[in-house]
């Protein structure tokens, strides 16, 4: 049963990512590599969220059966030192402080451990972190950075392109090689403390995770207050409206500027086309530099002039060095159109369905009529009929919008309350703390689950 489980949610959260990647991402068009990256990245994201519970509780289980204070897996068995997971591991503790405290005095009892429901091997989910983990660290600090600064690199050569990958990721690897330097002092520092293989692999460890929650505690402090005010404000469909037309403003102005942009290179890469003629030893890398521009203008730089221009003789002379930063800014350049265009015809369809929403508000049929009708399946039809629409745009939307804001801002009390106060462990003021102790008290491994 318990593996039956466990292979369920390896395949949910498969299915789920397939999802999510063919939402925002182009599998059909984007390089293989790109793909499978991108996706084993997401798919170990998505997995940890799936398999905490299932750690807690066979935590729990396991705790039971020694009937002694645990060591703390989740930090040290593991090396993981997510915020998440070192709480859940104070929470275990707590557990264990709880029934000392409990069953002090009294005669001590065989307690009958139940297994929970999820519960498989315990050489499987160590086994498994371990794949998390290092799969994790490899993507995050090596391979994806790398592929993200290859894709916008302008070098000719898989070299060239790999060169200029590193030079660009030097100040995010510098932060990195900062944080382990000064974590070498302090060991240095330590007479009592011998530097040796084993704790320079946990510094390379420490200092991976250092940084890694630094980020996490700036995005998070983001997400506790940015996320319950976005879906608060998403319930004013005047506000909404208002909102929308300043950011139309604004990716207009950058639009215009990406568009003036892309038409200075093309006009570079016309005036290199003009110089460089077929047999000049340039004349591939002009090739990949013209593949890349739109069609229309592609078609007319695609045929080499059999001969050079007359004032050839007085313009600068196109190197190697010149056309890699040409390439490079023509990627730059149409990257920043695609997203500046992109962002602007979303904004456009917001903007259109908050007037249709503002404007059917006061209709007294309640039917929901857009400015511009879209063509849906007779089955899309028959469901999401005019009224239901307007109930739903002009209506419940907004309260559930306001219902979910204040739903998320007690949990984001709740996560900040619980993270200041997780070191104290007598007496336990961490709400999830409280949670997971009573749960696992009692056995009762479900809520436990999740709680966690």
């Amino acid at each position: 049963m318990a593996a039956l489980v466990l292979g369920l949610e390896l395949i949910l959260v498969f299915l789920l990512t397939l999802l999510v990647l063919n939402e925002y991402g182009n599998w059909r068009t984007q390089h293989p590599i790109v793909t499978v990256a991108v996706f084993v990245a997401w798919y170990f994201s998505f997995l940890i969220i799936f398999i905490i519970p299932m750690d807690v509780s066979a935590t729990l289980y396991q705790q039971c059966l020694n009937a002694t204070v645990i060591p703390n897996i989740t930090e040290e068995h593991f090396n993981i030192s997510d915020p998440l997971l070192v709480n859940v591991s104070r929470a275990i503790q707590n557990v264990t402080a709880y029934e000392a405290k409990e069953t002090e005095g009294l005669v001590p009892v065989v307690q009958e451990c139940e297994p929970p429901w999820s519960y498989v091997d315990p050489h499987v989910l160590p086994t498994l972190w371990r794949v998390l983990y290092w799969t994790c660290q490899f993507l995050s600090w090596l391979l994806l950075p790398l592929m993200q600064s290859y894709a916008l690199a302008g070098e000719f050569s898989v070299g060239g392109k790999l060169l200029a990958s590193l030079k660009r990721n030097a100040i995010y690897y510098g932060t990195y090689l900062l944080v382990f330097g000064v974590l070498l002092i302090y060991v240095a520092a330590k007479p009592e403390l011998h530097l040796s293989w084993s704790r320079l692999y946990t510094l390379i460890v420490t200092a991976s995770n250092t940084w890694g929650l630094f980020l996490l505690i700036l995005l998070l402090g983001h997400g506790l207050v940015d996320i319950p005010r976005g879906f608060w404000r998403a319930s004013s469909l005047s506000f909404q409206l208002a909102y929308t037309q300043f950011k139309l403003a604004k990716v207009a102005t950058e639009k215009a500027e990406a568009d003036e942009e892309l038409d200075d290179v093309l006009g570079e890469v016309k005036k290199a086309a003009d110089y460089i003629d077929a047999r000049h030893s340039l004349r591939p890398c002009l090739e990949l530099i013209i593949s890349k521009c739109p069609g229309e203008i592609r078609e007319k730089l695609s045929e080499a002039p059999k001969t050079r221009p007359p004032s050839s003789t007085t313009a600068t002379v196109p190197t190697q060095a010149s056309l890699v930063m040409l390439h490079k800014r023509l990627i730059s350049a149409i990257h920043r159109k695609f997203r500046t265009s992109s962002s602007w015809l979303a904004l456009l369809e917001d903007g259109f369905e908050l007037e249709d929403c503002i404007r059917n508000q006061p209709n007294g049929d309640r039917t929901f009529r857009p400015t511009f009708p879209v063509a849906r399946g007779q089955l899309h039809s028959m469901i999401c009929t005019p009224r239901i629409e307007w109930f739903w745009k002009c209506l419940a939307r907004q309260w559930i919008l306001k219902a979910v804001a204040v739903i998320i801002v007690i949990f984001a009390v709740m996560v900040v309350w619980s993270e200041c106060t997780f070191f104290v462990v007598e007496p336990v003021l961490s709400l999830f703390a409280i949670f997971v102790t009573l749960a696992g008290y009692h056995r009762e491994y479900f809520n436990v689950e999740v709680s966690s």
